[in-house]
C-alpha cells in the first residue's frame, strides 16, 4: 500500500486549499487574487512530482531493512537458544524455521526479489557474519545490509546485543574495515580468537530487479 509522508501530505493540503481559493476568486472575477492562488498551488504539486516517489520509497526503505534484520536476528537467538549458545552457520540453517518469509532477506530499498529458502544464501541481500555466538562481545556486527541497497548511501549494521543501526557509507566502510569496531571490542586476544573463527558470508548472486517501488 503506498502512502504520502507528512510533509508530502502537507504540501498536497496546501495545494488543495489554494486550488479551492482560485475557483472561489475566479468565480468573484478577482483576476490578481486568483492568478496568487494558482501559482501558490501549482509549486506544492510540481514539488510532489518531482520528488515524492523517491521521497515515499526512501521513507518506507529504511525502516523495512531494519523490521527484517530485527526479524532475522530473532530468528538467529532462537536457534542459539537450542544449540548450546552457538549461531548457525548460515541463513539457510534457520530458512526452514516457521518464523522466516523469503521476502524478509530481501532489503526493500534494493529493488531485488526472493528467491527459494533452500538456497536463500545465494540471493539474500544481507551479508551475515558465521562463527559467532552468543557469549561474543554484544557490539560485535551479526548481519548487515550494504550501502549499494540503499543507493550508495548507506549502510544499515545489526549486532548480538540486537540494536540495528543505520550508518552513513563512509562510516559503514570504516566500521566494515576495522576489526576491533567490527568485532566491539579492543581486546587483542578475543579480537585474534573472533578473526579466527569467523567468516563474513556475502550472497553468491543476486536474482533479477523486480523493479523499484
Amino acid at each position: 500500500m503506498r502512502y504520502f509522508p507528512m510533509p508530502m501530505a502537507l504540501l498536497l493540503a496546501v495545494s488543495f486549499v489554494c486550488l479551492v481559493g482560485v475557483c472561489i476568486t475566479v468565480s468573484r472575477r478577482r483576476w490578481g487574487r486568483a492568478a496568487a492562488f494558482g501559482i501558490v498551488g501549482v509549486l506544492p504539486v510540481a514539488l510532489v512530482w518531482c520528488v515524492g516517489p523517491e521521497v515515499m520509497r526512501y521513507d518506507r526503505g529504511r525502516p523495512a531493512c531494519v523490521g527484517h534484520q530485527h526479524m532475522i536476528l530473532l530468528t538467529l537467538k532462537m536457534y542459539a537458544m537450542d544449540h548450546q549458545e552457538a549461531y548457525p552457520p548460515d541463513f539457510r540453517s534457520i530458512a526452514n524455521t516457521n518464523y522466516l518469509e523469503a521476502s524478509l532477506f530481501i532489503c526493500p530499498s534494493s529493488g531485488h526479489r526472493a528467491g527459494s529458502l533452500s538456497n536463500v544464501n545465494e540471493w539474500t541481500d544481507y551479508a551475515y557474519v558465521s562463527g559467532l555466538t552468543e557469549v561474543d562481545p554484544s557490539g560485535c556486527v551479526h548481519l548487515f545490509c550494504p550501502p549499494e541497497n540503499h543507493r550508495g548511501e548507506g549502510g544499515m549494521a545489526t549486532f548480538i546485543d540486537g540494536h540495528v543501526e543505520w550508518l552513513p557509507a563512509a562510516d559503514f566502510v570504516r566500521l566494515t574495515s576495522t576489526p576491533s569496531l567490527f568485532f566491539g571490542t579492543t581486546n587483542e586476544e578475543v579480537l585474534a580468537d573472533l578473526q579466527r573463527r569467523t567468516k563474513i558470508l556475502y550472497p553468491t548472486k543476486q536474482l533479477p530487479d523486480k523493479g523499484r517501488r
